[in-house]
């Protein structure tokens, strides 16, 4: 249900989402990886982290889901050390 007003719990869920986010960005800055690949991962762990916190909000966060949104997080960690250039 929409609310007009944002709950305490809201409010404390997008702060720590967003510095999750910043924080990443700022982790994979340290990596040999490109521009589009640092920026797909960081847009593919938000949408990963919002799809889940999205679904417990409605209070449909049922195992199945979990298990979705994790392959996907799996996947994109997977890729990501793929396209690491280690030296």
């Amino acid at each position: 249900r929409i609310q007009s007003n944002i709950t305490p719990e809201v409010f404390f869920t997008s702060i720590v989402v967003s510095l999750l986010a910043g924080e990443l960005g700022f982790i994979i800055s340290f990596f040999p990886i490109g521009l589009w690949s640092a920026s797909l991962s960081i847009t593919v762990l938000i949408y990963v982290v919002y799809g889940v916190i999205q679904n417990l909000f409605i209070e449909r966060l049922f195992p199945r889901v979990l298990q979705e949104y994790s392959w996907l997080a799996f996947f994109l960690a997977l890729s990501f050390l793929l396209l690491v250039e280690w030296k």
